[in-house]
Parts: structure tokens; C-alpha cells; sequence
């Protein structure tokens, strides 16, 4: 990948890769509260695969509930989009979208070449403004919704 050290971005911001929820003791109490009734259901039901798996997945939830999402810098220029100092032609991204939530919007990109698309969330610069310059360049799919995965995500502040 290259840079571009010497073109003037049309947008650039610096954002999360997601949003960091602020979680009270009562989100600890309930959400123990559902780790431990899944945990027990599955040693009454003698399904100790699935009391392994809640108890893991509770596991790795404690150890990085601290953990902050990934900082990106994002720019965009009329030959690519910059993610943390590495260039990509506008040509590597099949389609992208905006979802805009009631506090935040994000940005979603599909590349050409792969199923996993990258997210961040869009920090200072409108978010109509960004729409209107990438779409210039790449398809821009607005019929795109949250997915039901993300919505109860977002809903349970995991």
C-alpha cells in the first residue's frame, strides 16, 4: 500500500472503530445474573459443552470488558481512502453505507475482494457530506439496514 503525503484530503476524521458504552452496576448484575442461569440450565440439561461455552464466553468478557475500540484515522482523497496511513484505491471496495444512529453514525465499506467489512464511526464531518464524497467513487448501497446480530449488540451494550 501506499501513501499519499502530498494530496490534500477532501474529508478526514479520527474516530473509533465502534461505540464504548457506558455500563452501571446494574448492567454487571443482570448480565451475571443471564451468564449464571445459562451456565446452570446447561448443567441441569447435562449439556456440559454449553455450560463450557457461556462460562468461557463470560470468562473472556471479564478479562477485556477494559479494552477500548481501535482509534482509526480515516482521509479521503479522489484516488482512495487512507485507514491509518495505508492507501486503498477506490477500486478495492465494492459497495459502502452509512447507518445512523440516534447518537452516532457509522461508516460501513465492503471490499472488492472480501465478506468482511470495515466499520467506523464518523466524527466530525457530516455524515451526508461523507456520503456525498464516496459516492462519487464507489457504489453507495443505501438500502442497507442493521443487521439483527448488531441491533441486539447495540441493544445489550455488549
Amino acid at each position: 500500500m501506499e501513501t499519499n503525503t502530498n494530496l490534500t484530503p477532501l474529508l478526514s476524521w479520527q474516530a473509533p472503530a465502534s461505540v464504548e458504552h457506558d455500563r452501571d452496576s446494574r448492567w454487571y448484575i443482570v448480565m451475571g445474573i443471564i451468564a449464571v442461569s445459562l451456565i446452570a440450565y446447561g448443567i441441569m440439561m447435562h449439556d456440559w459443552v454449553l455450560s463450557v461455552i457461556f462460562l468461557l464466553t463470560a470468562g473472556v468478557y471479564f478479562l477485556l470488558r477494559n479494552q477500548h475500540p481501535k482509534i482509526y484515522t480515516v482521509r479521503l482523497f479522489e484516488n482512495g481512502i487512507e485507514i491509518d496511513g495505508e492507501l486503498s484505491t477506490w477500486d478495492n471496495w465494492q459497495s459502502c453505507w452509512i447507518l445512523l444512529g440516534t447518537t452516532h453514525a457509522e461508516l460501513h465499506m465492503l471490499p472488492a475482494k472480501s465478506r468482511k467489512q470495515f466499520v467506523v464511526l464518523i466524527d466530525g464531518p457530516d455524515p451526508f457530506v461523507v456520503r456525498d464524497v464516496i459516492s462519487q467513487y464507489v457504489n453507495y448501497d443505501a438500502e442497507k439496514k442493521e443487521k439483527i446480530v448488531d441491533a441486539f449488540i447495540r441493544f445489550s451494550k455488549l
